[in-house]
């Protein structure tokens, strides 16, 4: 994406398809993580004027609507920090946002504008800190134009607190055109947090290094500061990577409410997603979802050994791209009722329907890969 130098501009159908998710997953985290805490906190990085050339609304204007949704915002504090380096579309943010009279004083925006995502980070982890009260549960919408401004240390910084995520956008398109000009190499260093991206621009073979690239990048959050750590690719109608959209959490409820959030909203044969450990999966999240592949993500996990459905949920919403909905229909309902079996309950209780797996403590057990290997129902998992 060119570098946008007007005030506002036509909105992008991939930018549709990052609203939609952000929509729904504001709609979900608002409500759970009120249920426990007073005090909710979202960072728009990147804010924008609010509206696009056309009128779309903004992510801004998505982050209100949905705190307005949650009909107990009464008894929280809900606050909204929107930061906008460029004073004219800040000013223009403003003057839309100064429609919405109906707030109350529970939800309270900042408009942040003159100031880099950096900066107005730094001076927000100030704030809470001097106050003496913690920075609540925050999730970040981090969604450049470019590469440039999100540095690692400060995403780092924003999961070191306690229940705080990111959603964030990184445009791959760009740092592969611009990727051996040595005027970009301090902000190739700060968005990596490390020079071991110049080892990655070596790869000769395209999808080696954009693979190389994504997983640097993911390496450098997960288990250091992030649990969970989700990178999905994003392609256009041409196949061609446009950019990657990561989400980082420790929460794995939080894990569950993005797939969620991701599944239900529409590319409309616009964009493609795909799960970044496995590039030929390139239309993951369309009408028709690849069970064989669930399936056989499940089997190499756990064939051969005896497990509990809690176990086989949180290996799919934490290791694989799917959802928790999609494993007991489509997965082991149809390994039970195969010929023969390759899956057993374990000391079933009395009256479970054959093919029914309601209790999270039920015991699957799983027929050893070498049986299994010689059924011909392992043939379509290719």
């Amino acid at each position: 994406m060119p570098r946008i130098t007007t005030t506002t501009w036509d909105i992008d159908e991939h930018t549709r398809v990052k609203h939609s998710i952000l929509e729904r997953y504001l709609s979900a985290w608002i409500p759970i993580l009120g249920t426990h805490h007073k005090d909710l906190l979202y960072i728009d990085g990147f804010a924008g004027p609010g509206k696009y050339s056309k009128g779309e609304d903004g992510s801004p204007i998505i982050a209100i609507r949905a705190a307005l949704k949650y009909k107990n915002y009464s008894n929280h504090n809900i606050r909204l920090v929107f930061v906008e380096k460029e004073r004219k579309r800040a000013a223009l943010l403003k003057q839309i946002l100064s429609g919405f009279s109906t707030l109350g004083k529970r939800i309270q925006y900042d408009i942040k504008p003159g100031v880099d995502f950096r900066s107005a980070w730094q001076d927000l982890a100030e704030e809470y800190e001097s106050s003496g009260w913690p920075l609540p549960p925050t999730l970040a919408f981090i969604d450049p134009f470019g590469w440039t401004g999100i540095p690692l240390s400060v995403i780092k910084d924003i999961l070191s607190h306690d229940r705080c995520e990111v959603f964030i956008t990184l445009m791959y398109e760009e740092f592969n055109r611009f990727r051996e000009l040595s005027s970009q190499e301090m902000n190739f260093n700060e968005l990596f947090g490390t020079t071991e991206w110049q080892r990655v621009i070596t790869h000769e073979n395209a999808h080696d290094r954009k693979m190389a690239w994504i997983n640097l990048y993911r390496s450098q959050l997960q288990g250091e500061v992030a649990r969970h750590v989700f990178c999905f690719e994003m392609r256009n109608a041409n196949n061609v990577t446009k950019y990657f959209l990561v989400y980082a959490t420790n929460s794995l409820k939080g894990v569950k409410k993005m797939k969620e959030s991701m599944w239900k909203s529409d590319p409309s044969g616009e964009y493609k997603f795909s799960d970044a450990d496995d590039p030929n999966q390139c239309e993951l999240f369309g009408s028709n979802p690849d069970y064989g592949y669930l399936k056989q993500l499940i089997l190499n996990k756990f064939g051969g050994s005896e497990t509990t459905i809690r176990q086989i949920e949180e290996f799919v919403l934490a290791e694989t791209p799917f959802r928790e909905t999609h494993y007991k229909v489509h997965v082991l309902r149809e390994l039970e009722k195969a010929n023969p079996p390759r899956i057993e309950v374990v000391l079933p209780p009395d009256g479970r329907r054959k093919g029914t797996f309601a209790s999270d403590d039920m015991k699957i057990r799983f027929m050893p890969e070498r049986e299994a290997q010689s059924h011909s129902d392992l043939l379509p998992f290719g």
